[in-house]
């Protein structure tokens, strides 16, 4: 509903929020036929794995991480001001998209790492690639995943309250330990926090921009007194 929402009424928001959303939705359907087999294993309409439930899951989480972001960078106090764009970017995140997706079946089914081990690496990593290059998003990466993992909580909490147990029902606990944080399994905070600084840091790489603080009333007074300067020494 959010994403439909925004959709509808942001014109310029639409070609973010399919590049963001359809791909992790299509990583939910890839994914979670691998996490079937030691993290959870969800009900589904159709009863099968994978189902239209993973791609929706996947969808949702894209369409949750990145509005903050792009809702920061449409606020009146911030701008985001354009750095150099490395070309044929989109091709590269092509490569990145498919080659995570391969590293995650490699690193699991080839060298037997957990599900969750293996996802917080390679969302742990991925952020890291990028923050070693823009250090600037440091802070945003780390509010980013503190948010997403304080929503997630939230939503578990609604479910836990609409249906008791079912986090007991669905999840492993035989293969994990039963420490729950925040309304959910820990490991699972970390797995959102992760997320969240993961979709953060490459939505800001992925424009080539860094956010500034912006004051309209100095941005105003500034050009009205550049206005004022005969055209020869205007800025």
């Amino acid at each position: 509903m959010v994403w439909v929402v925004n959709y509808a009424r942001r014109e310029d928001l639409r070609t973010i929020l399919i590049r963001t959303s359809v791909p992790l939705g299509l990583v939910g359907l890839a994914l979670n036929v691998l996490y079937v087999r030691d993290w959870w294993c969800p009900q589904t309409l159709t009863g099968t794995i994978p189902a239209i439930e993973d791609f929706l899951y996947g969808f949702g989480m894209g369409t949750a991480a990145v509005l903050p972001h792009v809702v920061l960078r449409t606020t009146p106090t911030f701008r985001f001001e354009p750095l150099q764009q490395p070309r044929c970017r989109s091709v590269a995140y092509v490569y990145i998209f498919v080659g995570g997706v391969a590293l995650y079946y490699a690193m699991h089914l080839v060298l037997g790492l957990h599900n969750i081990v293996v996802s917080l690496l390679i969302l742990a990593i991925g952020t890291c690639v990028v923050l070693v290059r823009r250090r600037d998003l440091v802070g945003q990466a780390l509010v980013a995943g503190a948010a997403f993992s304080l929503l997630s909580s939230l939503i578990y909490v609604g479910v836990t309250a609409i249906s008791p147990g079912w986090i007991d029902a669905f999840w492993y606990f035989d293969l994990l330990p039963r420490t729950i944080f925040l309304g959910l399994p820990l490991e699972d905070v970390l797995f959102y926090f992760l997320f969240g600084t993961f979709i953060g840091t490459h939505y800001h790489a992925w424009y080539g921009a860094r956010s500034v603080k912006y004051h309209p009333r100095a941005a105003r007074q500034l050009a009205t007194a550049n206005d004022a300067l005969p055209a020869g020494e205007r800025s």
